[in-house]
């Protein structure tokens, strides 16, 4: 099971996907299955980006589409950027996906027909490799949204080392249909409702 359909089925409902903007001149054009050219399964760079997402580790969706947060968890990005962009445009500048960094707590595919487990241990992404690889992708980074708790232990470890340069976190919830639709305080909230919630919490912490 890969990191963008952890708890996909059942009837958790569906978001309805916002238009994007232009994509930036990092990008000129991107392949229809929503990642952007030159992405591999864990990462996609973009050069003028300050802004990143950090997520688990690439699945069985990542590798199948060559890029980043696939499947249902990107569909999810993808309808929660509109949103982003509308509250906070000086930090979230594009409804597009190909703005930002895209990358995982841990760069190896995980999915368990592949390797018999979803994600990596607590261990292995702190590992001094891992960290080093993930402090490279977000350099230049000022802004960095922590997605899930395999994320948060590699970036505060990277923060508690002053190794990110300053940059401000915010740490929310995982974009996976598991966990938006499962949070009690949500419950009854339309798919649509929910990431908008979703959004507000990053607003808040970001905002000040």
């Amino acid at each position: 099971m890969s990191q963008s359909d952890r708890g996909e089925g059942g009837s958790a409902p569906r978001t309805i996907i916002g238009n994007a903007t232009a994509h930036p001149p990092c990008f000129a054009s991107a392949p229809r299955s929503g990642g952007t050219l030159g992405a591999t399964p864990h990462l996609q760079s973009c050069s003028a980006a300050t802004t990143a997402f950090v997520f688990s580790c690439p699945g069985q969706k990542e590798e199948l589409l060559g890029h980043p947060c696939a499947g249902a968890t990107g569909r999810n990005l993808d309808a929660a950027l509109p949103k982003l962009h509308a509250l906070l445009p000086a930090i979230f500048t594009s409804s597009s996906r190909a703005a930002y960094v895209l990358t995982n707590s841990w760069s190896q595919i995980e999915y368990p027909a592949k390797t018999g487990r979803s994600e990596a241990t607590a261990a292995e992404v702190l590992s001094p490799d891992n960290l080093h690889r993930l402090e490279q992708e977000l350099h230049g980074i000022t802004t960095i949204l922590i997605c899930g708790q395999k994320a948060k232990h590699a970036v505060l470890e990277l923060q508690a080392q002053g190794r990110l340069a300053g940059a401000r976190v915010a740490i929310v919830m995982h974009l996976s249909p598991l966990a938006v639709n499962s949070h009690a305080a949500w419950r009854g909230k339309s798919g649509d409702e929910r990431l908008a919630l979703w959004a507000d919490d990053v607003v808040r912490q970001l905002d000040t």
